[in-house]
């Protein structure tokens, strides 16, 4: 995440001074920090008190929180605001729960909290989803193939700014009810959503046969084609599932959730007319974007 914030900002800003810090010198991430996008490294620990007073942060434009540990993140992001109200400061959550607590307190913090998954999910609606939803008529049911914290976020998004349009979503995911039960205690108004759950695992045959018939049960009144998005975290089970989805729905957009675009992947699209959803190019484009919003100075 790191690398591809760096990508994204060197982009925009080319000349933008960049101080990394972190505790382990020797990590191959610093060393291309600092030959690639030209970074200053600092091996520090930023939840020391000694370490923030080090930074002259009265002269940063802006502080950014990616460490791999959530809760440092917000402690750290929570004690720069305090000190330095007037600092744009940006921590990243990974954690969906921990996510979904932090938006009660995030207004009025002084703090920009970003999520990965929801970063992705955001720029999947608009660039892809947004426009079908409004085409079709009647509402679309919606399959989720695996639903951890990528097909999680996709609901999530769908449900804010398309909730009218989804008339039924379904997941496929082997631990899919406890996942379920989890969305719906965390998110809001999700208990709305017309749902149902098969916990099966996506390499069994006998998976999509259960699913064809629930499909077939929410579309019996309103014959339209099913969106498929395939998220799990295994890109080589999401092609296959994605293949094997093809051949039942020939006429259906089927997303798949793929690490990055290769000539391989894009091929394999192209043929079985599949949408790739390469999460690292998404990603990429829509920290840009925020960037723009994170770093553009204040109006006098």
């Amino acid at each position: 995440l790191g690398m591809l914030f760096l990508e994204a900002l060197r982009e925009r800003h080319p000349r933008i001074p960049i101080l990394a810090v972190d505790l382990d010198a020797q990590r191959a991430t610093v060393q291309l920090a600092q030959d690639r996008f030209g970074a200053r490294f600092l091996p520090a620990d930023v939840r020391l008190s000694a370490t923030l007073d080090s930074l002259a942060l009265e002269e940063a434009r802006a502080v950014v929180l990616l460490t791999r540990d959530d809760l440092v993140n917000l402690e750290v992001a929570w004690r720069i605001a305090e000190r330095h109200p007037s600092l744009r400061v940006i921590a990243h959550v990974a954690d969906l729960g921990m996510r979904r607590m932090v938006d009660r307190v995030e207004h009025g913090s002084g703090v920009s909290i970003f999520n990965s998954h929801r970063t992705a999910a955001r720029k999947l609606y608009q660039d892809h989803l947004a426009e079908h939803f409004k085409q079709t008529d009647p509402a679309d049911v919606v399959v989720l193939a695996g639903f951890g914290r990528f097909g999680q976020t996709i609901l999530e998004y769908l449900h804010a700014a398309a909730g009218s349009e989804i008339g039924h979503a379904v997941i496929v995911d082997t631990a899919g009810e406890r996942q379920a039960r989890l969305f719906r205690a965390q998110v809001p108004g999700t208990e709305a959503i017309p749902l149902s759950v098969l916990e099966r695992n996506l390499d069994d045959p006998q998976s999509w046969t259960e699913l064809e018939a629930v499909i077939a049960e929410h579309l019996v009144d309103d014959p339209v084609e099913p969106v498929f998005v395939i998220g799990t975290d295994d890109d080589q089970l999401n092609l296959r599932s994605a293949i094997a989805l093809r051949a039942l729905h020939p006429e259906s957009r089927i997303f798949v959730r793929c690490t990055y675009e290769s000539a391989f992947t894009t091929q394999i699209a192209s043929t079985m007319r599949l949408e790739l959803l390469a999460v690292e190019g998404m990603l990429r484009q829509a920290l840009a974007e925020r960037q723009k919003e994170w770093l553009t100075p204040p109006a006098d």
